[in-house]
């Protein structure tokens, strides 16, 4: 029933792993440009500076939200947008769904650990994303294939 569902998960993942192949060069955005701090704007008064280490503070009498608050706003939206794609690559090792579930929490769940500590060690993993790469497009194809010929499952 739900065979569309892995079809857009295999693109997200042969797209996620074709941009860590072949990364392209990107502009430096500003903040302000951002979907994220712009939908934000719109449903929160935003203060023009930030107070301390507060998210909230008032400003002629009206409670605001400092940029502190969008720059959370915008970690929690990369956090649920990891869990996604995260989603996508347990799928194409397991169609348990507890254990697609329990994966995806754990995941989101660690994240900015990890990121910590892979932020700290990437230069000196120089094939790090290349092999990253590989994996998603080889996981992107294991679903297609799935998808294409139903018999034929591919052990995870």
């Amino acid at each position: 029933h739900f065979k569309w569902v892995a079809a857009i998960f295999a693109a997200i993942i042969l797209q996620s792993g074709i941009g860590m192949l072949w990364p392209q060069d990107e502009e430096e955005d500003s903040l302000e440009d951002s979907p994220v701090i712009k939908l934000a704007q719109r449903w929160v008064p935003v203060s023009s500076g930030y107070d301390g280490e507060k998210f909230w503070t008032r400003e002629d009498g009206i409670l605001k939200a400092t940029p502190l608050f969008l720059v959370l706003c915008v970690i929690e939206l990369t956090d649920v947008i990891f869990s996604w794609d995260n989603v996508a690559a347990v799928f194409g090792c397991s169609r348990n769904v507890y254990l697609v579930w329990t994966a995806t929490m754990f995941a989101v769940l660690g994240l900015r650990a990890w990121y910590t500590i892979i932020a700290q060690v990437v230069g000196d993993m120089p094939a790090l994303q290349t092999a990253t790469g590989v994996i998603l497009l080889l996981l992107g194809s294991k679903l297609l294939v799935e998808l294409a010929v139903p018999a034929w499952h591919l052990p995870p």
